[in-house]
């Protein structure tokens, strides 16, 4: 799961303006942009869903052992 979550910038690129909002060191709240909200409640949903990522590790595992198939296979 932890390369699955390494490459989520690349999949899901955010836009760099956000804002945090403080009164002391750390973060109480942050304003950013609907559509990367929506998209990180979205992969958190994705995250949370043990049987989606069970999925998502073994279709990883499958490309990196070249077990791939052609659109002209599978559909004919």
């Amino acid at each position: 799961m932890a390369s699955i979550l390494k490459n989520a910038k690349e999949l899901y690129p955010f836009r760099e303006l956000r804002y945090l909002y403080s009164d002391q060191r750390t973060p109480d709240a942050v304003q950013m942009h609907i559509d990367d909200f929506l998209g990180l409640m979205e992969t958190l949903q994705i995250i949370a869903d043990k049987k989606i990522m069970r999925s998502i590790e073994r279709g990883i595992q499958d490309i990196k052992e070249n077990r791939l198939h052609t659109h002209e296979e599978v559909f004919g």
